[in-house]
């Protein structure tokens, strides 16, 4: 398997912002969290509750994945797969 840099995700369009050590990230949160109170907050009050519509079954649905990746991880593929990349 392959291991990807945080700036190939950036570039793919997986992060938004990728910074190169502790004080830029916290710079970085401080500087997002000055611009979202400017924001209308009912306005971000409507994207909170569309980006959470319809996860009310999250909870089951996270156990059963779990268990799912669980099982898959005791397989004897997946403990070949492992001991491969151990060495």
């Amino acid at each position: 398997s392959t291991f990807y840099s945080a700036a190939w995700a950036k570039e793919k369009g997986l992060f938004a912002e990728v910074y190169d050590d502790i004080p830029a990230l916290d710079e970085g949160i401080s500087n997002f969290a000055h611009q979202l109170i400017q924001y209308n907050p009912e306005a971000l009050k409507a994207l909170k509750k569309a980006f959470w519509e319809a996860t009310e079954h999250w909870d089951s649905l996270l156990k059963q994945r779990a268990a799912m990746s669980g099982t898959l991880v005791l397989s004897s593929h997946t403990q070949k797969a492992i001991a491969n990349f151990k060495k």
